[in-house]
């Protein structure tokens, strides 16, 4: 049995951003930034590994991710960035994203629900664990 556990990331300059593993009995989170609820019905470590991205390498305002509706548009990335931030996903869970351009007129939620439908139907239908050296990049 495999306890959950947090990272904190820290940036010079941005708030430290934290991150929880989810215990994989439950798929739960164990606490932390995100939990799996109603309003947010994915697994936190995915969403905090692309908001983690997004703020650190992307220069995104923390607070972006609290309004109601985070279209992918209202994080200023043009296509180069979004590129980055799905190669850092593909390079974590070992898949490749389709047509990445789609996320453009995505709302944040539903970008994250896509990628993680792509990772599960990558791993069979599981979203895989990250150990702490993928889950620090």
């Amino acid at each position: 049995m495999t306890a959950p556990y947090m990272f904190v990331f820290r940036s010079p300059g941005i708030m430290p951003f934290v991150a929880v593993r989810a215990a994989p009995e439950t798929g739960r989170s164990a606490g932390g930034s995100s939990t799996i609820s109603a309003n947010n019905p994915y697994p936190p470590m995915l969403e905090d590994t692309i908001k983690n991205y997004l703020i650190t390498s992307a220069g995104v305002d923390p607070a972006k991710f609290a309004m109601p509706g985070l279209q992918v548009a209202d994080l200023a990335l043009d296509s180069l960035g979004l590129l980055e931030m799905l190669f850092e996903i593909e390079d974590k869970y070992g898949l490749q994203v389709p047509e990445p351009m789609r996320f453009l007129a995505m709302s944040f939620t539903e970008m994250v629900a896509d990628i993680e439908s792509t990772v599960r139907a990558h791993h069979g239908g599981q979203l895989p664990a990250l150990d702490a050296e993928k889950a620090a990049c």
